[in-house]
């Protein structure tokens, strides 16, 4: 177990390190951190980064940087079944979307929760990274980390739980019932930020397209990723001998 933290740790400084190279502007800095399955990355996932940047910096903070974690293979095949998708092919998906939609300068593909030896729920992250830099007394120490959540997780288990990060970005989508949430919660103990609904891309709506009108595919996913996605799910050995 002792290990396993340090492990932890020392993936999590790397991508924390990373991120600190970026400039610096004062005590409003923040790092933006999302987790997911990504089974595959749509639009969506990649857009929100770029609208909750320009949200937040209206607001009058300064978005340093992005960590996107997907969620471990044990949790994806759990929930998916044979619809999942191997973590390296999703994170390799996610840089590709990162690249084609031009974020890869200051959002990061982060492998951590993939390496780990079972599901690791996204808390650790924040609460980890925020220890570590007070505890060593780094200047990342004041940096603030604010978690992505869509408006339909948010109304399941965020919007009246404890604090886990300095602040949430929830992503409005379709059926949420976002301002009805934002009615109940006006005044959380740390920033809810709200960003409007960008699409309502999903998904699992990109993986019936897949099977059955893939040419329609490139609606929800960059084409680098959707011709990923469909190479992929045409012959998987192929496409993991070939890439990996």
């Amino acid at each position: 177990l002792k290990l396993q933290f340090l492990y932890f740790i020392g993936n999590m400084y790397a991508a924390w390190e990373w991120v600190m190279k970026r400039e610096r502007k004062g005590d409003k800095d923040v790092v933006l951190i999302a987790t997911g399955s990504f089974n595959p990355p749509h639009k969506e996932h990649v857009q929100m980064f770029n609208s909750a940047k320009n949200v937040l910096e209206k607001q009058g903070y300064h978005v340093v940087g992005g960590l996107v974690s997907p969620s471990h293979d044990s949790y994806v095949k759990g929930k998916l079944g044979k619809e999942y998708i191997e973590g390296a092919v999703r994170a390799k998906m996610l840089d590709a979307a990162l690249e084609w939609h031009g974020l890869q300068d200051w959002v990061k593909v982060d492998k951590w929760e993939l390496c780990q030896e079972r599901f690791v729920d996204h808390p650790m992250i924040g609460r980890f990274l925020k220890k570590w830099a007070v505890e060593n007394k780094q200047k990342s120490a004041d940096v603030k980390l604010f978690y992505m959540t869509g408006g339909d997780l948010y109304s399941r288990c965020c919007a009246h739980g404890h604090q886990r990060y300095d602040g949430l970005v929830v992503i409005d989508r379709e059926g949420a019932e976002v301002a009805s949430l934002i009615a109940m919660n006006s005044k959380p103990s740390y920033p809810h930020i709200f960003v409007p609904c960008l699409s309502n891309a999903s998904s699992t709506r990109a993986r019936e397209l897949a099977s059955t009108d893939p040419a329609s595919l490139i609606e929800l996913l960059d084409p680098t990723t959707a011709a990923l996605f469909l190479e992929y799910r045409s012959n998987k050995a192929s496409f993991m001998a070939k890439y990996f």
